[in-house]
């Protein structure tokens, strides 16, 4: 099928469930006294689609909730409270119990990554391995706005506490990564999250260490799992499988041969102009050498965390010509040379020492 514009989702498309998410947060407005029907018409969204088990929200309007919600409340840490509301059960029953009834964390990772697009499109989670380590990658699916930064707060938050939930022990042997400057309001973070926690990072990740994604968990039911993935197959079947527009276009230059990705090529498998692409990275509050620059980035922090190639096969890899040119934009883009971040990038972590948590988690 020839990918085209109309396959990614953009800022004004009705892409996110009404009875999930946002119903939960204008719940929630309405305990602060809100007005949420006034909020509703400020933002030329019909109070009625309440009412619509298919109603559904554009990616700006959902985010006019949470702009207005962070003003009138005067709650910068919004995006963190939001996500510690949300139970299991609002990204779907469904979802909510099979997440529940994992065999492991492991298996709920995969289930939130599998159906998540479905409940909450604005981010997409990936699970990576390096060292003795593991983590959930969050990466804007549909903005790279300054706002963006909300949505990776609420996913961060609603994870921890689905984990938390499901296995309480893990709590402290999980840390957090964030990709933006530390903000005002850092203590929110130590509350809602925990005291693991770094700002100015390469990416937006979970991380605990490898072998707690196999420990079982409490309430683990193969059937229910079974039969609650079958139905969910069935109910997403028709769903929208669009791509943000973000995410589009980073699968794209995935795709493309190291060192030869050029927003010529870009436009025209995407059946437009190069001015009109343009338009619409700018829409996005993007660029098209920024996304590249910021996939070529990732891919080599990822390679560098292996351990298992050289700094020129990195280079090589990611489309460099030699490795000193590599060197140069690797420390424009993190700070550090690439065998400083190889040396140092987990060195900040530090779990609990004298924790029961291991022993408590494989006793079975």
């Amino acid at each position: 099928m020839q990918i085209t514009m109309r396959n990614s989702i953009g800022l004004n498309d009705q892409v996110i469930p009404v009875h999930y998410h946002p119903i939960v947060l204008l719940e929630y407005y309405q305990k602060q006294g809100l007005n949420t029907e006034a909020l509703l018409k400020d933002g030329h969204i019909a109070s009625k689609i309440l009412h619509d088990d298919k109603a559904k929200l554009s990616y700006s309007q959902f985010t006019y909730l949470l702009q207005q919600g962070q003003d009138i409340l005067q709650r910068p840490a919004l995006g963190l409270e939001f996500g510690r509301m949300l139970p299991p059960s609002s990204n779907g029953l469904l979802l909510g119990m099979s997440l529940i009834a994992s065999e492991n964390i492991a298996q709920a990772i995969d289930l939130a990554m599998r159906y998540k697009k479905s409940v909450a499109p604005v981010n997409t989670l990936s699970l990576h391995h390096a060292k003795e380590y593991s983590y959930v990658q969050c990466v804007s699916a549909i903005d790279e706005s300054e706002f963006s930064q909300i949505y990776i707060e609420i996913c961060f938050s609603c994870l921890y506490t689905g984990l938390r939930q499901i296995m309480p022990d893990i709590a402290p042997q999980i840390a957090f990564e964030f990709s933006y400057a530390e903000p005002a309001y850092k203590e929110a973070y130590t509350k809602h999250l925990n005291a693991n926690i770094k700002f100015n990072c390469v990416q937006n990740r979970i991380i605990l260490k490898s072998r707690f994604l196999h420990a079982t968990l409490p309430m683990a039911n193969k059937r229910i799992i079974t039969e609650a993935m079958q139905m969910m197959d069935a109910i997403h079947g028709d769903a929208d499988h669009r791509l943000g527009f973000v995410e589009l276009i980073n699968r794209l230059l995935r795709d493309v041969e190291p060192g030869s990705a050029s927003l010529e090529d870009l436009a025209e498998n995407l059946c437009t102009s190069v001015s009109s692409l343009k338009r619409r990275f700018s829409m996005h509050h993007t660029s098209f050498q920024k996304l590249l620059d910021k996939l070529r980035m990732e891919e080599a922090c990822q390679l560098l965390e292996q351990d298992q190639l050289s700094i020129a096969d990195i280079a090589h890899r990611i489309g460099f010509s030699d490795a000193a040119s590599f060197r140069k934009a690797f420390k424009r883009w993190t700070g550090e040379t690439p065998q400083d971040y190889r040396n140092n990038v987990f060195e900040w972590i530090r779990f609990p020492e004298n924790s029961n948590t291991e022993s408590q988690l494989f006793a079975t």
